[in-house]
């Protein structure tokens, strides 16, 4: 047991005796925080008579108190030094930014890219209070150095600045050395790529079955995501006599209402998804069974070996430059906010990343015929 003895106004004097000492601890406070001193204490006393574990309330309060009473009771051998807290590490936090994420695999890739290079750079294990806005101003200088595009470059950036104020965020740094580091567009024109039509025409010749045709033409002629959203396409969802399906997205079904996206079915890609159709067993099968529950799957090896057999040079980004020639095509006869929306995105992001200007753009904005033809339709 333990004595008290005092008042509020001098402080109280709580006397214990522990291996054989007698001890005291003075503390000045109300009588009832010293009460619920001595009752620690007692706890803690009675753990270390019965070899029991700390009650978990005397664990929590212990936990809690400040350093200068924690030291009183530790000079008089009632708990052990108070271990300082370990100091958040760079790999601590690119870990936990990757753990709560709420995005697609593919986009978990992309961090994983930033990740590595920080960690090359500063070293997994380095203190984050040991990261400077001079170290920062130097990774960023090293990555410029590199052979990566400008965008992708710019794409680091952005991801290395997100993990840093998630820091801020969380408290584990007063300030993001990066703060003051500048990236800018991760739009790359130079990659842009308008697929035509007759390009595609000669690649599905060559593919090996209805499967790669549709996959192909699923991308091309209806914009969807591959292999995310194609994965999860079922016959189910898909409706050939009003020529429209649904498409969910895992890459926005984070965002309300946008899980999911009804999207036409242009002419050309009907025969394609006929011919897959005719094949099925039963509607819940999906579309494309080669992709079922394989989001991440990597196609991309197997397309280029379609182009190079077709007697085309590959293009750069393979799958995104169908997207996005999709929607060129759907932009030339459909309002572009329907397009948007059919393609699972903003206008804002059209613009960015998707509108290109074609030779033939070029071409009719220099025709006469063009010209007199558009004329003519404004004096209707």
């Amino acid at each position: 047991m333990a004595g008290m003895t005092g008042n509020t106004h001098n402080g109280w004097r709580i006397t214990f005796r522990i291996d054989g000492t007698d001890q005291s601890i003075r503390y000045k406070a109300s009588k009832r925080a010293a009460n619920s001193l001595r009752t620690h204490i007692e706890n803690i006393l009675e753990a270390r008579r019965s070899a029991i574990p700390l009650d978990s309330t005397s664990v929590q309060w212990l936990g809690q108190i400040d350093d200068l009473l924690y030291r009183k009771l530790e000079r008089t051998g009632l708990v052990r030094p108070r271990k300082p807290p370990a100091e958040p590490t760079l790999a601590g936090l690119t870990t936990l930014y990757v753990e709560q994420a709420d995005v697609e695999p593919g986009t978990i890739q992309v961090y994983r890219q930033a990740i590595r290079s920080l960690h090359k750079f500063f070293g997994e294990q380095t203190p984050l209070s040991e990261i400077t806005p001079v170290d920062a101003a130097k990774w960023r200088s090293n990555l410029a150095r590199t052979s990566l595009a400008t965008a992708t470059q710019y794409k680091r950036i952005n991801t290395v600045k997100a993990i840093f104020n998630k820091a801020v965020d969380l408290e584990l740094l007063p300030r993001s050395p990066f703060r003051r580091i500048k990236s800018g567009s991760q739009a790359n024109p130079e990659r842009q790529r308008y697929v035509a039509v007759s390009v595609i025409r000669d690649v599905l010749n060559v593919c090996p079955d209805d499967e790669w045709r549709g996959v192909i033409s699923l991308v091309r002629f209806a914009g969807l995501r591959c292999p995310s959203e194609i994965s999860l396409l079922r016959w189910e969802h898909v409706d050939l006599d009003s020529r429209r399906m649904v498409v969910t997205s895992p890459k926005t079904a984070r965002h309300e209402g946008k899980g999911r996206r009804i999207v036409p079915i242009a002419p050309v890609l009907l025969p394609v998804l006929s011919q897959l159709h005719e094949a099925r067993k039963s509607d819940s099968e999906p579309v494309v069974q080669r992709l079922a529950g394989k989001s991440n799957a990597n196609l991309r090896t197997q397309f280029v070996k379609f182009i190079e057999r077709a007697g085309h040079e590959r293009w750069p980004r393979v799958f995104q430059n169908l997207r996005a020639s999709a929607e060129m095509d759907w932009m030339e006869v459909s309002p572009p906010h329907a397009v948007a929306s059919w393609m699972g995105h903003s206008l804002q992001v059209a613009l960015k990343h998707y509108m290109m200007v074609r030779d033939r753009d070029i071409d009719e904005a220099t025709d006469p015929e063009v010209w007199e033809n558009a004329k003519t339709k404004r004096e209707r």
